[in-house]
């Protein structure tokens, strides 16, 4: 993967003021919920906050603990997390943890040191407008008391097939090509 900048150019962002207002409305619509333009003025704000980051395969919004409204954090975690939203340049969707992992370390400071965690969430709390992806990533030194307790990791590319007992196993994994 290639290394990510910093930008302030989003789709989003090229499109004049009151248009992006005007986004943030249909995006709501399409959503089945009515906005006035005051509050689509607030859900831009909210959408544009954080460092944007990109690089060949994908845009990555970092938010720190203390860009992030209520909205997303409960009150008791407000400022103790950072949040990435993560979505390819394409649109297309992702299922690569690697890449997810590999993100998380190079974004966020002391990443390999801490978890990050993505959710799935009650029904009447799914957010699910697009091919974006959301990792929770925890303070420094919380462990969250579940998870494997030592690293195991395969680098090699391609499955494996294993026999035991006249039994087949797969093991081994592959990697998105597009990446």
């Amino acid at each position: 993967m290639q290394p990510f900048e910093i930008t302030t150019e989003t789709n989003i962002t090229n499109l004049p003021i009151k248009k992006r207002f005007q986004l943030m409305q249909k995006w709501a619509e399409d959503s089945g919920r009515k906005i006035t333009w005051k509050e689509a003025k607030y859900a831009y704000k909210e959408l544009m906050k954080g460092t944007i980051y990109i690089n060949d395969v994908y845009q990555v919004i970092h938010c720190n603990p203390e860009e992030l409204s209520n909205e997303i954090w409960s009150p008791q975690l407000k400022g103790k997390m950072d949040y990435l939203s993560i979505k390819r340049n394409d649109k297309e969707a992702i299922r690569s943890w690697s890449d997810f992992q590999e993100i998380k370390n190079m974004i966020i400071k002391d990443g390999k040191d801490r978890y990050a965690l993505e959710i799935y969430p009650p029904e009447d709390k799914l957010v699910n407008t697009a091919n974006q992806y959301h990792l929770w990533v925890m303070p420094k030194g919380l462990d969250l008391g579940f998870g494997f307790t030592k690293r195991r990791v395969d680098v090699r590319n391609g499955k494996r097939r294993v026999f035991v007992d006249g039994k087949e196993f797969t093991i081994g994994q592959t990697y998105n090509k597009k990446n």
